[in-house]
């Protein structure tokens, strides 16, 4: 059976680990992505995630989007103050999409040459010694 303290410590940090707030209805899925479970609200004794969620508003803080969906935030604390800080600054996927920099080189190194890729295929391992004679 899930201990609540266990949950809401991790549903912290999947809230915390997200820059903007998190859709109820996509909250689950980033739970599993980080977690690798369900939130178990069930087992907590909930008929579904948002009776949960509102139990615990020490942790979560629901509130409504412009289009008036339910998002979830992390209620701020002292000890994970830091790491909200260092989250808020993180870039958006959404402005790192329209930059031409990239973040690592997808350049071959100078020894290959794309232009014998899949050209030459040794047929035996007695060929792949003499080609590096």
């Amino acid at each position: 059976m899930a201990d609540n303290d266990d949950v809401s410590s991790n549903l912290r940090s999947v809230l915390e680990s997200s820059p903007q707030p998190i859709l109820m209805k996509r909250l689950n899925h980033e739970y599993k992505i980080l977690i690798g479970v369900d939130i178990p609200f069930r087992d907590l004794g909930f008929e579904n995630i948002e009776y949960y969620l509102k139990s615990i508003p020490h942790v979560v803080r629901l509130c409504p989007n412009n289009r008036g969906e339910l998002c979830c935030e992390a209620v701020k604390i002292k000890a994970t103050a830091h790491v909200s800080s260092l989250v808020s600054g993180q870039k958006t996927s959404k402005s790192s999409r329209g930059s031409k920099v990239s973040s690592f080189s997808s350049k071959r190194p100078s020894s290959f040459s794309s232009s014998y890729r899949g050209s030459y295929r040794p047929t035996s391992i007695r060929q792949i010694g003499r080609a590096h004679v």
